[in-house]
């Protein structure tokens, strides 16, 4: 693991949890996670679960805690919006969006 894969791990990990306690870093921080899913490095996705999985452990709670805690949350339409399409950026490879964004 270099020096940059440290760093970013080390990040989510740390704010994993901290900042999922506040709707709008939080909507902000699934964003800019779902977009590094789609379009980031082959082995990104494997990073990033590590990374929740490590705050997870450290926190004690299950690793989509946070997500599920959110959608539950009907107050705020954005924070939810931001966990679909997280959720949907953690299952789509880029392949598969390549394909339908060209076919479909």
């Amino acid at each position: 693991m270099d020096c940059r894969e440290f760093l970013v791990k080390t990040e989510v990990s740390f704010c994993w949890h901290e900042l999922l306690t506040q709707a709008n870093m939080m909507t902000e921080m699934l964003k800019i996670l779902s977009t590094i899913c789609i379009i980031g490095e082959d082995n990104i996705l494997e990073k990033l679960l590590e990374a929740i999985t490590t705050a997870a452990e450290i926190h004690n709670k299950e690793r989509f805690a946070p997500i599920v805690e959110a959608l539950e949350n009907h107050e705020a339409f954005q924070l939810q919006a931001s966990c679909m399409q997280f959720i949907n950026a953690l299952h789509t490879s880029p392949e598969e969006l390549y394909f339908r964004i060209r076919y479909i």
